[in-house]
């Protein structure tokens, strides 16, 4: 007999609704007690998804340069 789906049909709407209508992934993954890395990684493969912009150092940014 197959395993149960970590997430049913209804479970998947619910995640996706939320996260489109602004909720955080920490407070999706409380309503539905899973991990926040579960409920990312069901998002990313929903095509959800969208990574938050992650801040660049001043000083790695000047690593880079060419003179």
């Amino acid at each position: 007999m197959p395993a149960a789906p970590n997430y049913t049909t209804e479970m998947t709407a619910l995640v996706v609704d939320q996260y489109q209508n602004g909720t955080s992934v920490e407070d999706i993954s409380e309503m539905v007690t899973r991990s926040v890395r579960s409920v990312r990684s069901k998002l990313v493969r929903e095509g959800v998804y969208i990574a938050p912009v992650k801040a660049v150092s001043y000083t790695h940014l000047r690593a880079h340069e060419t003179d």
